[in-house]
């Protein structure tokens, strides 16, 4: 569940506002992600490879504004 679809740059910039002070977006590279160490970490450094690979496969295949049948978008 997401209320925003915002990229790092922007959530940097928001919380930068926030706290009165700039804020960096530094994304660790995808080895970076597999080489910390914990349970997963492997899987969850390709999903991020796949995702910045193959944004077409998961991106806009959904109505971002839809609840769901049971839950419609209220206008």
């Amino acid at each position: 569940m997401a209320s925003d679809h915002l990229t790092g740059e922007q959530i940097a910039a928001a919380l930068g506002t926030v706290i009165g002070e700039p804020v960096a977006y530094r994304p660790p590279t995808h080895d970076q992600v597999r080489g910390l160490g914990f349970p997963g970490a492997d899987e969850l450094g390709n999903m991020f490879q796949y995702y910045a690979e193959y944004p077409g496969s998961y991106l806009g295949r959904r109505d971002r504004r839809s609840r769901g049948p049971d839950r419609p978008v209220r206008r």
